[in-house]
């Protein structure tokens, strides 16, 4: 509990102070740097108050200033990394863009150098406080409370992502029983039933309730009281979206998403518009800076290899509705010919030039003509063709719902998972695509673009 406490109440308040200090002395140190004085008038000025209102106010938009346990993805520094990018932007466009401010504190070059100066000590004190506020954690385990299903999934989600989390797994099925999964002897507890109490009474960071996992009463109770002390208690699905931000389809049922809190992004009108004049402004910025790229790859294409510059398909949208998509080509002419195929590693149909804007999402650019026309989102889960739509749709259970949003040049399932070939690969998608519809919001479009962007400009396939 007072950990709980410390990091929720006494760290904000920690850096919210130390937030003002570090932009008062950045600013202050690159004007002494520039001018050869220190001109401390200016911290009296209302400009200079409104700099520090709107970064503070920024930073707290985007909770960099909180630490939250088992925050894995989206963590502290990399929300405050976020906050700046966009307040460097936009700051940056209102006031020496519109009202073209050119002297004193708020020069082009003291406001560059004094906001980069801070953002990096800022950076460097949240990476500090992130890796105290983890090490503490992994120092208390998490009980995980097997139930009679998921076990196995979620031990093989540890082991895949390489997730350094201390787990005790308590089997509450007597002392005979051996779990199915190869858990080492010293991460996992056999219990008879009256034991349980016992156990979820020591100290633990958080406790896991497996699916279909029947309590006693007293037991019920005594989680509710670990709760009320502080002491984060999960239902197995809910640690899924947490840790690795993704929900997992096999501990559903319809009962959860007639309950369960968040998809806003469905029914909410104001959020629907807000994203639809979103994508249009993304996709005409992003469209226009990218002409003379869109200039090279469509020479490039055209030398290597004969048909068209453009690739067109058609592909299921909103509600499965059905638009062309338009893509540059990858391909050689004609190699879809035999049939529809999923494309798989090292895919020979695919040109030496193909596999260059693969790599680096080029080829998709064009995609930004089918947001503009109103077909796509810039973010959304990736469209599909109709064909392998209606395959899908049978074989894994909910992946209709992904269709009740547009589709997305880039997505979460995008950027969290690699390219997939098959059902299998379309049902690990399908959870990053339910928590990106149960869990939109506008910093989360702009992550995802931001680490989509990365891509493009560094190479790294995703």
């Amino acid at each position: 509990m007072e950990k709980h406490n410390f990091y929720q109440k006494t760290v904000p308040k920690f850096l919210f102070i130390l937030d003002i200090l570090l932009i008062i002395l950045s600013y202050n140190i690159v004007y002494k740097l520039r001018f050869g004085e220190f001109h401390g008038e200016y911290l009296l000025t209302y400009d200079f108050s409104l700099i520090i209102f709107f970064e503070i106010l920024v930073i707290y938009i985007f909770n960099a200033y909180k630490v939250y346990e088992f925050d894995l993805n989206l963590n502290l520094p990399n929300r405050f990394f976020l906050s700046q990018i966009i307040f460097i932007i936009f700051f940056f466009l209102i006031l020496f863009i519109f009202f073209r401010y050119e002297t004193g504190i708020f020069g082009r070059i003291i406001f560059f150098f004094g906001i980069s100066a801070y953002s990096l000590i800022g950076y460097l004190i949240r990476i500090l406080i992130y890796k105290l506020a983890l090490r503490k954690e992994k120092k208390i385990p998490i009980l995980y409370l097997a139930g009679n299903f998921g076990t196995e999934k979620f031990y093989e989600e540890l082991i895949n992502n390489n997730t350094n989390l201390r787990i005790k797994y308590l089997f509450p099925f007597g002392k005979k029983y051996q779990p199915k999964i190869a858990i080492k002897k010293s991460d996992y507890i056999l219990s008879q039933s009256k034991e349980i109490n016992n156990i979820i009474k020591k100290e633990w960071s958080a406790i896991i309730l497996g699916s279909k996992l029947n309590l006693e009463k007293d037991t019920l109770e005594l989680l509710m009281e670990k709760r009320l002390k502080g002491i984060k208690v999960f239902k197995l699905h809910d640690f899924f979206e947490l840790i690795w931000h993704k929900i997992p389809i096999f501990s559903l049922k319809e009962g959860w998403f007639i309950f369960s809190k968040g998809f806003y992004l469905i029914h909410n009108l104001i959020e629907l518009r807000f994203k639809y004049f979103f994508d249009k402004i993304i996709a005409f910025i992003f469209l226009l800076l990218s002409i003379p790229l869109c200039i090279i790859t469509a020479l490039l294409i055209k030398i290597e290899s004969k048909g068209k510059v453009f690739y067109k398909q058609i592909r299921s949208g909103l509600n499965e509705k059905k638009f062309t998509l338009y893509k540059f080509r990858s391909m050689y002419e004609n190699a879809e010919k035999d049939g529809i195929k999923w494309a798989k590693k090292n895919d020979s149909r695919i040109t030496k030039v193909g596999k260059l804007l693969r790599k680096a999402r080029i080829d998709e650019i064009p995609q930004l003509i089918n947001v503009l026309k109103g077909d796509m989102s810039f973010v959304g889960p990736r469209p599909e063709r109709p064909e392998l739509n209606k395959i899908l749709k049978e074989k894994i259970h909910f992946y209709d719902i992904r269709n009740v949003v547009k589709p997305g040049i880039t997505g979460w399932a995008q950027i969290m998972y690699p390219y997939g070939s098959s059902i299998e690969d379309a049902e690990k998608k399908l959870e990053y695509d339910l928590y990106y519809i149960k869990n939109y919001s506008i910093f989360l479009d702009l992550e995802i673009i931001l680490k989509t962007v990365r891509t493009v400009l560094f190479g790294k396939g995703l």
